[in-house]
């Protein structure tokens, strides 16, 4: 198995966990009813070998979003310059590109070099629990995610796991397992009033020996900044390899 297709290939298509899909023949348009302004449950995605006119396939996307009442977005293919190569006919329609930098994508591939004292009551959650709101999202102003993890729960092969300290929720993480062959980890959160405690390491640390214990495989995630890529590495990921991560995003920015 070529475990890095697996992976881009997982990387495209996992918003189908808690996302409506209508299908192309040059990728997938993903939107949410309930939740116009989570960007993961609302863009496209795009196979280039598949296209045959770009910019129809453009007016394409942006007619399909705009009669949602949503944000065109679409996330960049695995093909590093791509936006940039196609950056004219993209802002001819109203679209602008933007750049994060480079995703590490890591895999869990090494040993579990974490040593933290158990102080939370680490169980997995299996349905909505209005705790994960009031004490992760809200807090954190990040209401979006609130309707992704419902979602998501609908779906078996999501595991969410949350540590509790009493009858708060302090840390949340999340995984799925694909039919691609790899294991997506999701979400990594601590409660805002929380943070700085290595809550987040506790729990990272115990689903990894959760999913190493149960046999599931080829664990991969890529963290969102330095702080969390030095917790995973002690966790046991290692950076697989990189991509460039972008967007072209039409009209109105919405929040990440």
């Amino acid at each position: 198995m070529n475990i890095r297709k697996s992976i881009m290939e997982e990387e495209r298509v996992f918003p189908t966990l808690f996302a409506s899909v209508t299908k192309r023949t040059y990728g997938c348009l993903f939107y949410h009813e309930k939740n116009k302004e989570s960007h993961d449950s609302n863009h496209a995605i795009l196979y280039p070998d598949r296209i045959k006119e770009f910019e129809n396939m453009v007016v394409d996307i942006k007619s399909f979003y705009h009669e949602k009442g949503r944000t065109p977005r679409i996330y960049q293919p695995d093909a590093d310059g791509y936006f940039a190569k196609h950056k004219q006919i993209l802002e001819s329609h109203g679209f602008t590109i933007e750049h994060y930098g480079k995703n590490k994508f890591m895999l869990l591939s090494d040993n579990n070099r974490i040593q933290s004292p158990k102080r939370l009551n680490i169980n997995r959650i299996y349905e909505w629990d209005e705790r994960i709101a009031r004490d992760i999202y809200l807090p954190a102003e990040e209401e979006y995610i609130i309707e992704v993890v419902k979602s998501s729960l609908k779906n078996s092969r999501y595991y969410l796991f949350a540590g509790f300290l009493d009858d708060e929720i302090a840390a949340l993480i999340s995984f799925h397992t694909s039919e691609k062959g790899c294991t997506r980890f999701d979400y990594i959160e601590t409660a805002p009033k929380h943070r700085n405690n290595g809550y987040a390491k506790e729990i990272l640390s115990d689903t990894t020996g959760f999913c190493r214990e149960n046999g599931i495989q080829n664990c991969f995630l890529w963290p969102a900044h330095q702080a969390s890529e030095h917790i995973c590495y002690q966790a046991g990921f290692r950076i697989l390899f990189e991509t460039e991560a972008a967007s072209a995003v039409c009209g109105s920015i919405q929040k990440d």
